[in-house]
């Protein structure tokens, strides 16, 4: 019976040590996945931009939310850029205005979108104005 009671004492030791550390790895995997998610729609938009030969952009609607949107129709891709409900915790930073892509795959407002994780920790997002996107 103390045999049992000790091993319970080392595993539950194990565990409290354990699970700030994993909560961590959760809040370090929500960041990069927003990033990656970020990036992919900012090269939508620029591949539907291409496609359609009409001008899109990323409208920024708060911190935690944004979509594609054509600006010929104004009209938005639908299920894109909620970070409140896809990765809790994760807000972005963003230029002061909204990047937009010309038909030719140029960018306009260009720029630097910082999210920052739950745990404080931040993945930088960059879009050039030749298209190129990097996740750092």
């Amino acid at each position: 019976m103390i045999e049992l009671m000790i091993v319970l004492a080392i595993v539950g030791i194990a565990v409290a040590l354990a699970v700030p550390n994993f909560l961590n790895f959760l809040a370090q995997m929500d960041l990069n996945r927003a990033a990656r998610d970020l990036a992919s729609d900012l090269r939508t938009a620029q591949s539907l931009s291409v496609q359609r030969n009409t001008p899109y952009d990323l409208n920024f609607k708060t911190s935690t939310s944004y979509g594609v949107r054509n600006l010929s129709t104004n009209a938005e891709i639908a299920g894109r850029g909620d970070l409140a409900v896809q990765t809790p915790g994760v807000t972005v930073t963003v230029p002061a205005a909204n990047p937009v892509f010309r038909p030719n795959a140029l960018v306009l407002n260009a720029g630097a979108y910082v999210l920052t994780g739950a745990n404080g920790q931040t993945r930088t997002v960059t879009l050039s104005a030749v298209g190129r996107v990097t996740v750092q």
